[in-house]
C-alpha cells in the first residue's frame, strides 16, 4: 500500500474512499499472488501407475498424491484387466529434488519422453490412459485414451460414468 493510499484510508470517515483504496490493495495483493502462483506452476508433478499392460498418467496440479487416487486407479485397472492385476506407482517431479536445475527449457519434454518410452518398453504396455489434462505429455506414437482426472472423479462421482464409457472398450476377456 502506498503512503498516500494509507493516509487517505486513515482520513476517510464515511467509508466511501476506503472501499476504493481497499479494492486497490486487493488488486496489488492479487498481482503479487499471481507472481507466486506462476513460480509454483513451473514445478510439475505426475502420478504414473503401471497395471499389467496399461500405463496411467495424471498431472498433480497441487503436487500431492493421495491414497484415494491410487485406490481409484487400481479399481479401474481391476475393472478392465481382472481382479489379480498388480499396480506399481511413482510420482514424477520436475525439477527433481536435490538442487538440480535444468539448463534447457525443453529438457523436461525430452526427459519425460524418454522416461515414458522406457516404462512402456519395460512393462510391455499396450495403451496409456491420460487422467485429466497433462500439459507436458510428450507425443508418443502410442495408443492412448483420456478420461477425467482421478481427483475430479473423487470430487464429482458422476464423472466416473464418463470414464467407464472410455474404459469399457479396454476390458480384457478371458
Amino acid at each position: 500500500m502506498q503512503g498516500e493510499q494509507l493516509r487517505a484510508l486513515l482520513r476517510d470517515d464515511n467509508g466511501a474512499k476506503s472501499a476504493h483504496v481497499s479494492a486497490e490493495v486487493k488488486r496489488e495483493e492479487n498481482s503479487r499472488f499471481d507472481g507466486v502462483q506462476k513460480k509454483t506452476d513451473e514445478r510439475l508433478s505426475l502420478m504414473i501407475v503401471v497395471t499389467q499392460d496399461v500405463l496411467w498418467i495424471e498431472q498433480l496440479d497441487d503436487h500431492l498424491l493421495r491414497k484415494e487416487q491410487l485406490h481409484l486407479v487400481a479399481a479401474m485397472a481391476r475393472a478392465i484387466r481382472g481382479s489379480t492385476v498388480k499396480c506399481e506407482h511413482q510420482q514424477f517431479d520436475w525439477p527433481p529434488a536435490g538442487g538440480f536445475k535444468p539448463s534447457q527449457k525443453d529438457g523436461l519434454e525430452d526427459m519425460l519422453s524418454g522416461f515414458l518410452q522406457r516404462l512402456i518398453a519395460d512393462h510391455q504396455s499396450q495403451v496409456m490412459i491420460q487422467l485429466g489434462s497433462v500439459d507436458v505429455l510428450a507425443s508418443l506414437p502410442f495408443p492412448w485414451r483420456q478420461i477425467p482426472s482421478s481427483l475430479t472423479m473423487l470430487q464429482e462421482p458422476a464423472t466416473k460414468r464418463d470414464a467407464w464409457e472410455v474404459l469399457k472398450s479396454l476390458v480384457a476377456y478371458g
